[in-house]
């Protein structure tokens, strides 16, 4: 294996110290981002008289607050699928009822910070349908900043989880491993607007908010006395909330999407592993490795106790088979057999003997990118990214080696252990820079690289290509090219798999929802796995041009034989004893000719299927067999390579027509020799 070392000193004109150490490209609050493990929710809901009014531009026509509340729903149901670890919590605002720790007028906590249940969820539908007059505005407008700061106290109090049973867990959890969201909806785009020192507060306890980590996103709602498609924000919300124009243009929109991911399991962006990389003996850098894909399974079935409905947890005792007494892990060991001797293997020695190295990767060399098949490719790649808290220094190599690699075309090759014990893999390090994903969007591709894992020997199969028609391919005109490009052209379309769900778990969450919440019946799922018919009647144009060409059209029906129901088998049976048995073994199953065609105007009709006579009296001379085709006829099929395409039936018969012996078990191809060499014999 030849390898290029000419990037062991990285390209001069990249300069590394223009990255900033903290991230990589990214800034300090993107890196955070990416250590969280759980996501803390409070949605914050507006209840001024003109939310509870009903909305022509909500769907169903619903009032502002009902449709906030359903997308809340829709989220809690999203959250108990993807991730049961995350929380979250519903707050009212300028609300006719008080009900928050600080008595500050006009806050309604309705839900605490907590992991999402039926019993929230189902609350929360009742409210879809109800008018809820009781949570509506109070005669005083309260203040934004105390709304923040019962925020702020609710999230002061993640990790304590309510319920004796899970005291033990609540010790374990960190509450940095939160990433912390306020929702704010609101159709009023400059509150308080009479009272400066009000909004000073606000923007005030905004930037606190921020210092903490605490992100506010801005959710406008539409008011339905006012034709006003966009909302102000720089009234009021600027300088508390960071929000660009383009996310403003149809918010509404944003609120849709709270609902839209309802029983997806979706992946969460977390570590998956950390090693060092060594690209020399004296240079190493941290990283860490994300999985970006991975196939959605149902999640595995738990014991539940009846009475109590408490997990059971699975507890395994080994016993000595001659005494009978429990073993303890100490007083079990492993053995090897030598000589009909049984050799003690400690713990520690099996473990060295599975070890082959330590964790990690370690450079070994680079090639032209162009050497890396598509067939190689046989998982789900890795995402690399330096860990600048493992090693300083990371990002700035790590940016240097992507720029030389980017520029010269090349890859590099490693040997990659990502744990210890683990199988000993050589990968392909594939360099990716930051690239804006969409030309109108601010989302961007990160800086990184893919790990392609390369397959071992036993790994891939070698595999011949084998064709049904090993003679000479026909070739084809400009004018049928020309029609197969239009027609791959005009059916091939972009993929992406986040767009098709799998039917089968989607049914299965459904269910598990339609349980859990009481319901009637499962919602019902759309399969995105079914065919686009409406898509295919917008290309039936170029389908039928593609027939045109090629004749397709003239080509004939495969007959298919409908299997009959046991019991339908065996009265027919009785009906048909005077007919002979079922045709001989080894008869295909092929596709019949329709006469009549322009090519076959001299063919006679199709031979009626009557009774079959007897095998012993096939080549009785008084019987009659219809004649197939003629001598000139067969002649002319076999100069066009015409005769495969005729049944065995016909074949048969028209051997048996010319007398030519030991046809009535033959092949299809023995057929069609015998009568090429009665033809040529008989010239």
């Amino acid at each position: 294996m030849d390898f290029d070392d000419n990037l062991s000193e990285f390209d001069k004109n990249s300069n590394p110290d223009d990255q900033d150490d903290v991230g990589f490209g990214l800034d300090a609050k993107e890196l955070k981002e990416l250590e969280y493990t759980s996501d803390a929710v409070i949605f914050a809901i507006d209840c001024r008289e003109s939310m509870f009014e009903p909305n022509e531009y909500n769907e169903g026509g619903l009032s502002n607050f009902a449709t906030v509340i359903k997308a809340a729903a829709g989220f809690l149901k999203s959250k108990i699928i993807s991730s049961e670890s995350d929380q979250t919590g519903i707050v009212l605002y300028n609300s006719g009822q008080t009900q928050n720790s600080m008595n500050f007028e006009g806050v309604y906590i309705m839900n605490s910070l907590d992991r999402p249940n039926a019993e929230t969820i189902k609350f929360l539908e009742t409210l879809i349908d109800t008018k809820n007059l009781r949570f509506k505005s109070s005669e005083k407008e309260m203040q934004l900043s105390e709304l923040l700061w019962t925020c702020e106290e609710q999230f002061s109090k993640l990790g304590e989880i309510t319920g004796p049973e899970e005291k033990s867990k609540s010790k374990t959890m960190d509450i940095n491993s939160f990433s912390k969201r306020i929702f704010l909806f609101t159709n009023e785009e400059n509150p308080m607007s009479e009272n400066a020192r009000n909004q000073e507060e606000a923007i005030e306890r905004g930037q606190k908010l921020t210092e903490k980590d605490i992100e506010i996103e801005l959710f406008p709602m539409s008011n339905p006395h006012e034709e006003k498609t966009k909302f102000d924000v720089d009234l009021y919300f600027s300088n508390i909330v960071n929000m660009e124009d383009s996310d403003l243009e149809d918010a509404y929109l944003r609120i849709q999407d709270l609902s839209k991911r309802i029983r997806l399991k979706e992946f969460k962006k977390r570590v998956l592993g950390k090693c060092m990389f060594s690209m020399t003996k004296s240079m190493n850098v941290g990283l860490k490795f994300y999985n970006l894909t991975k196939t959605t399974k149902k999640p595995t079935a738990k014991f539940i106790n009846k009475s109590t409905g408490k997990e059971l947890k699975s507890l395994t005792k080994y016993t000595c088979k001659e005494s009978g007494k429990t073993l303890y892990k100490s007083q079990i060991g492993s053995h090897y057999p030598v000589k009909k001797q049984k050799v003690m293997i400690s713990e520690l020695d099996m473990k060295k003997i599975k070890h082959f190295e330590a964790s990690g990767m370690k450079l070994i060399g680079f090639k032209p990118k162009d050497s890396i098949k598509i067939y190689q490719n046989i998982r789900p790649s890795y995402f690399i990214y330096p860990d600048e808290k493992v090693m300083k220094g990371s990002s700035k190599t790590f940016h240097a080696m992507i720029e030389s690699l980017i520029k010269k075309n090349k890859v590099a090759y490693v040997r990659f252990v990502p744990r210890e014990g683990a199988m000993v893999r050589f990968c392909y390090l594939v360099p990716q820079k930051e690239k804006r994903l969409k030309q109108d969007s601010d989302e961007y591709s990160p800086p990184g690289f893919h790990l392609i894992f390369i397959p071992y020997a036993e790994d891939m199969r070698n595999l011949e290509e084998e064709f049904t028609h090993k003679e000479k391919l026909a070739e084809i005109d400009k004018e049928d090219g020309r029609a197969a490009k239009l027609f791959v052209k005009n059916m091939t379309v972009d993929f992406n798999s986040r767009n098709f769900e799998n039917p089968s778990i989607q049914k299965f969450y459904s269910g598990l929802q339609s349980m859990a919440l009481e319901e009637k019946q499962p919602e019902e799922i759309q399969d995105t796995l079914e065919p686009d018919r409406e898509g295919m009647k917008a290309m039936q144009k170029v389908v039928d041009h593609m027939k045109d060409v090629f004749k397709l059209d003239a080509i004939p029906k495969r007959v298919i034989k409908e299997k009959k129901p046991k019991r339908k088998r065996e009265e027919d049976k009785e009906d048909s004893k005077e007919e002979t048995k079922q045709e001989a073994e080894g008869e295909d199953v092929q596709m019949e000719i329709e006469n009549g065609n322009e090519s076959n105007q001299d063919s006679p009709p199709k031979p009626s299927r009557g009774k079959r006579v007897k095998k012993e009296n096939m080549n009785d001379e008084n019987i009659e067999i219809p004649k197939v085709y003629s001598d000139t006829k067969i002649k002319e099929m076999i100069n066009s390579d015409e005769m495969i395409n005729l049944s065995v039936k016909v074949l048969r018969e028209a051997c048996l027509q010319r007398n030519i012996p030991k046809m009535i078990r033959a092949t299809k191809r023995s057929m069609i020799k015998a009568l090429t060499k009665f033809i040529k014999e008989k010239e």
